[in-house]
């Protein structure tokens, strides 16, 4: 069952923002008592058919060259603080959606 979500954010990460993923061998299902993450991380509670949480954390230099691809134009550094969160909420929203979208049809 975890194929989907595999599928779907290394599609996102390579089609839409154009990053390389060169191993998906630290993706999957793990029970722990903590979790490390990185500077930036969204987090949604996933609930019906499927219960658990769905995380994409990102280093903050990482979210800063997917920032570039969201963000039109110069910005100052203030700006460019101000809308990291909003970016990787944003990358979170669209791959739970093509998620949506593929599990209704899997």
């Amino acid at each position: 069952m975890i194929y989907p979500f595999i599928e779907t954010t290394t599609s996102f990460l390579k089609n839409q923002i154009g990053l390389e993923i060169k191993s998906t061998e630290c993706f999957g299902v793990n029970k722990v008592d903590k979790l490390q993450l990185n500077q930036v991380t969204a987090l949604i509670t996933i609930k019906g058919a499927i219960e658990g949480f769905f995380v994409l954390s990102m280093a903050e230099e990482l979210l800063r060259v997917v920032s570039g691809k969201f963000l039109l134009g110069e910005l100052t550094k203030a700006e460019e603080e101000a809308y990291l969160e909003d970016v990787l909420a944003e990358c979170t929203n669209t791959i739970l959606g093509k998620l949506m979208y593929y599990l209704m049809n899997y």
